[in-house]
């Protein structure tokens, strides 16, 4: 049975861009690349890691690679973008409403919602580095993603624990 990871953004960039660079690490971005099956992106999510701007679409491949290498890696290692559905949406739009989602808010984004609505919807696990509250927030908009997903019943863990899930040693 594959497991299927929806990741978060700061998953891949924070384990791209601090702690598990590729060129110090590349044997773990291999190993990572060999279970791109099993990772879930949907097309918000994959739209935030290094987006290409428009005036760099007509780049060679090595300048893209240059400016943006984690989301030429993404590309060259075929990670999908997956598109979210209308019942995704409608799920994520009532999240919305319920955490009272604003601009200013220090806690989960639309797209963050919409992660966790795919997750639940399809029975998927979420992967982020966002910490758990040790404490719910006064206000619902303050709600981290590991805090949404355990009141929504969706499986929440770090990449790490993604890591030893997949088995994936270096």
């Amino acid at each position: 049975m594959k497991r299927h990871f929806c990741i978060d953004a700061n998953t891949l960039i924070t384990a791209w861009n601090l702690h598990y660079p590729e060129n110090i690490f590349p044997s773990l971005w291999q190993k990572l690349a060999i279970h791109q099956g099993d990772i879930i992106l949907i097309k918000p999510i994959f739209d935030e890691i290094d987006p290409l701007s428009q005036n760099d679409r007509n780049k060679t491949a090595m300048e893209k690679k240059e400016k943006y290498p984690l989301h030429m890696w993404m590309i060259d290692n075929h990670f999908a973008e997956i598109p979210i559905d209308k019942s995704v949406e409608s799920k994520s739009l009532e999240l919305e409403k319920d955490y009272q989602i604003r601009s200013n808010s220090k806690g989960v984004s639309e797209n963050d919602l919409k992660l966790i609505a795919y997750a639940k919807r399809y029975h998927k696990t979420v992967v982020t580095e966002e910490g758990k509250q040790p404490n719910k927030p006064g206000k619902k908009y303050n709600s981290k993603i590991p805090t949404v997903c355990d009141e929504q019943g969706v499986e929440c863990i770090n990449f790490v624990e993604m890591l030893r899930l997949l088995q994936i040693q270096i």
